[in-house]
């Protein structure tokens, strides 16, 4: 693995998923979700981001990312931060 490749493959997911978060965050107050139901609406947008790059990306994620998880779980939490910010 190149090492720099997949730092800057990690820094554009989580660039993705900021931004992603930011814009979910936005859709949920104006759609006036509340409680759980913002969290859980949160919970789907990340999954369709990752559903989203694991098809784009398909079978060559080694290509990509060290590990699949990383699609799945890096910089959720971060994510979550800014959800809530824009919510």
């Amino acid at each position: 693995y190149s090492e720099l490749a997949v730092r800057f493959n990690e820094n554009s997911l989580e660039q993705c998923r900021t931004s992603v978060s930011a814009l979910a965050g936005c859709v949920a107050g104006i759609l006036g979700l509340t409680s759980y139901k913002g969290f859980l609406f949160y919970a789907l947008s990340m999954l369709m981001l990752s559903v989203t790059i694991f098809v784009v990306i398909r079978h060559e994620h080694r290509k990509f990312f060290t590990n699949l998880n990383h699609i799945f779980t890096n910089g959720f939490f971060n994510g979550l931060l800014t959800y809530v910010l824009f919510w």
